[in-house]
């Protein structure tokens, strides 16, 4: 039987890391590398403990106190598995190897994609957005190989045909997209693109006016003008 407290310092901990990510997507400028969150399984406990723990507390869910301090963010659990999936191998396939914040950072975008109907009327779903090439490829993964081999990952996990790195990082990957379909921001809802040219990127977007934010290894950004 797991104790009462052990449940409540996870509960904690989960809290701290909702609090780090609402505060880390606060400023949109350049902005230093941030650690990663690892992730925590509360379904793990019984119904009794965790709602002992979260009395303790003084609220009753995880969810209520995430509302109270990001009331602009929607907290959501009706995605299907079918978008789990895609979204963690999208992830998987651009930023395995980096952090949190980094990792809802893509998820991000595909969201902000789908959600932008004047711009990107002619796709409405996260499938489509990764999908889609009316541009040429808007993901480079689709194109090379990458994301299929990450949805292999996904759907095998299996330590005898992956490597061990392979399936931690797509655990790290399904908790980010959990988070960002949840609606967890790290870059707000304008921010449409990222790639890996921080220096000539930053620079165009300065030249533009465009609001940009750097991750470890990416550089995401709009192409609207600041008034």
């Amino acid at each position: 039987m797991i104790s009462g407290k052990l449940i409540k310092n996870a509960v904690c901990a989960l809290l701290g890391a909702v609090f780090f990510i609402g505060t880390a997507g606060s400023t949109f400028k350049v902005s230093a590398a941030s650690p990663s969150l690892g992730s925590l399984d509360l379904e793990s406990f019984s119904d009794a403990d965790r709602e002992s723990a979260l009395e303790d507390l003084g609220f009753d869910t995880p969810e209520e106190e995430y509302l109270a301090k990001y009331k602009d963010s929607a907290w959501k659990k009706n995605f299907t598995k079918a978008e789990l999936r895609l979204m963690s191998a999208i992830i998987y396939a651009e930023a395995n190897g980096m952090g949190f914040d980094a990792k809802v950072a893509v998820g991000n975008v595909v969201l902000n994609r789908m959600n932008d109907q004047d711009k990107y009327g002619y796709v409405s779903t996260i499938e489509e957005v990764i999908y889609d090439h009316k541009w040429g490829y808007q993901f480079s993964p689709v194109k090379d190989g990458s994301l299929a081999k990450a949805l292999k990952i996904y759907d095998s996990m299996d330590p005898d045909k992956y490597k061990d790195w392979e399936i931690r990082a797509m655990t790290a990957c399904k908790e980010a997209a959990k988070a960002a379909l949840s609606g967890w921001k790290t870059v707000p809802d304008d921010f449409k693109y990222f790639n890996s040219h921080l220096t000539t990127q930053s620079k165009t977007c300065m030249e533009n006016g465009w609001s940009f934010k750097i991750i470890e290894k990416h550089i995401y950004y709009t192409k609207d003008t600041e008034d």
